[in-house]
């Protein structure tokens, strides 16, 4: 792995956690079972922010790894849902759960590393298309 791409996914998964500790603080979550619409709007605006600056970092193609993060940070929350709920719940119920979230993070994803290419690109010109 480029190291170009381990800072781009160190500097995406900072951004993750500072944003969710400043968005946990500012809007704290509802005290219901299934993630409302504020939340997944929350998640997706996360997930925009930290794959901007991810692939701004990266300076190079960056989509492969900032998917790859966004699937590995679902499926482990996910997990750790379905565990908390004592068995209580499927996997299937905790995704579904978090339908909304998924789906609009990871399309803030993708969204996100283009704007961060783009921005990239702009910033340091010519330069950024011959190495990238």
């Amino acid at each position: 792995m480029n190291l170009r791409i381990v800072i781009g996914l160190a500097v995406s998964v900072c951004l993750q956690m500072l944003l969710g500790v400043f968005a946990a603080a500012m809007f704290p979550p509802m005290p219901s079972g299934v993630a409302p619409v504020t939340m997944a709007i929350q998640a997706g605006v996360i997930a925009l922010l930290a794959s901007i600056g991810g692939a701004f970092a990266a300076r190079q193609p960056f989509m492969r790894a900032a998917l790859v993060l966004w699937a590995v940070g679902w499926v482990s929350t996910v997990l750790v849902l379905q565990r908390i709920g004592g068995g209580q719940i499927s996997v299937g119920d905790a995704a579904a759960a978090n339908a909304m979230a998924i789906v609009l993070s990871g399309i803030a994803t993708v969204l996100g590393v283009r704007i961060g290419r783009r921005l990239d690109r702009r910033v340091r010109g010519d330069a950024a298309d011959a190495t990238g």
